[in-house]
C-alpha cells in the first residue's frame, strides 16, 4: 500500500474527467456530492482507491439507460472499529455509488 495525502478536489476531479465522455455520449447525468464536514484532504492509496471507484462507477454506468449516476462522499460514524491497529484513522470516509434510473436501481458502498 502506498498511502499519501490527497485532496478531495483532486480525487473527485480525476473521477469526473474519467467519466465525462461516458456521460456526454450516453446523455446521462453524473453528480458528485461531498459532505461539507470532511477535511479537505485524506490519506489513502490513490491508485487503489481509483481502481475501486472506477469499477463501481463503470458498473453503475453500464446498467443505467436513463437518468444518471451519483457518487456521494461522506464521513462514516459507525461500522468500523477505531481501535483497529491497521486502520489507524480518526475519521473514515465512505464512498457510495448509486444509479438513479436503471432497470434495477442499486447502491454500492466502499
Amino acid at each position: 500500500m502506498e498511502a499519501e495525502e490527497i485532496a478531495f478536489t483532486s480525487l473527485l476531479g480525476t473521477v469526473a474527467r474519467t467519466f465525462r465522455h461516458e456521460t456526454e455520449n450516453r446523455r446521462l447525468s453524473f453528480d458528485i456530492s461531498v459532505d461539507p464536514n470532511l477535511s479537505k484532504t485524506m490519506v489513502t492509496d490513490f491508485k487503489r482507491l481509483m481502481q475501486v471507484l472506477k469499477n463501481l462507477l463503470s458498473n453503475a454506468f453500464k446498467f443505467t439507460e436513463h437518468g444518471g449516476v451519483r457518487l456521494s462522499v461522506t464521513g462514516v460514524a459507525g461500522g468500523w472499529n477505531p481501535d483497529n491497529p491497521v486502520l489507524q484513522a480518526g475519521t473514515v470516509v465512505g464512498f457510495e455509488v448509486s444509479d438513479t434510473a436503471s432497470a434495477f436501481p442499486r447502491t454500492s458502498k466502499s
